[in-house]
């Protein structure tokens, strides 16, 4: 995945890879582990077989093969979970300062909506205040009439 792609990918999408990526480093930790177990079973039979030095012969490159594949993994599965920590540390930063602005944004016009509502409600307020007093006038002029 280029970088361009890695940037177009969402905070979820990010995660999801490196959930991912952890759960192969795990898989192949584990077959790495089996093929130790194997080589360690192999060993045995080997010595039981009664000669280590036969053994050994037949098997000498085998070994050290296996164990600089196994290394050569395992450097590239370390190389690749650095970067895409890394890759995912820059994903995060930036996801929280979108969402920082984003929230900024918000509040602003939560504050202006508020000043406007607040003005709204005095103009009403002030506009009822005046039908108060009217309808007072209204009221004295009626009692003044019945007297």
């Amino acid at each position: 995945m280029t970088e361009k792609e890695l940037k177009k990918l969402s905070r979820q999408e990010l995660l999801e890879i490196l959930l991912v990526q952890s759960k192969k480093i795990d898989r192949l930790r584990t077959q790495l582990e089996e093929a130790r177990q194997q080589i360690a079973e192999k060993e045995l039979v080997i010595a039981e077989a009664g000669s280590i030095a036969e053994a050994s012969l037949s098997l000498s490159g085998v070994f050290e093969d296996a164990q600089k594949a196994a290394d050569q993994y395992l450097g590239n599965i370390r190389r690749m979970e650095t970067q895409t920590k890394l890759e995912c540390a820059k994903r995060k930063k930036i996801a929280d300062m979108q969402i920082q602005q984003d929230l900024n944004r918000a509040k602003k016009a939560i504050g202006q909506m508020v000043g406007l509502y607040a003005a709204e409600v005095t103009r009403r307020m002030k506009l009822l205040r005046e039908w108060d007093r009217q309808m007072e006038a209204l009221r004295e002029k009626r009692m003044e009439k019945r007297s």
